[in-house]
């Protein structure tokens, strides 16, 4: 189906990665380490699930956008970002990165 539509298959956890600044500074960290194709793009569309997190409440698409930093070799683990002191900082940060919509 992606080939009918000319889009491409992007797996983040594989190069070509890139380190982006945070617009602004960033809350949690001033930039991440993310596959080029994340910020480097016309558009980013992320679509909305009711999500929610024990910690901060209903997430929706924001919860989405967890899964962009790559996974180790390459970059940390999970339970890095995931970290209850973290992760609602850096979803704020991811979102200003790639922009959804």
């Amino acid at each position: 189906m992606l080939k009918e539509y000319g889009v491409a298959f992007v797996d983040g956890n594989r190069p070509p990665l890139k380190i982006f600044k945070v617009p602004g500074g960033g809350l949690m960290f001033k930039q991440y380490l993310l596959s080029e194709s994340v910020v480097d793009t016309d558009a980013f569309v992320s679509v909305q699930k009711m999500k929610n997190h024990a910690f901060m409440g209903v997430t929706l698409c924001m919860k989405n956008l967890f899964g962009l930093p790559p996974m180790e070799p390459y970059g940390r683990s999970r339970g890095y970002y995931h970290h209850i002191m973290r992760l609602s900082y850096v979803l704020v940060d991811l979102a200003r990165l790639a922009q959804p919509a």
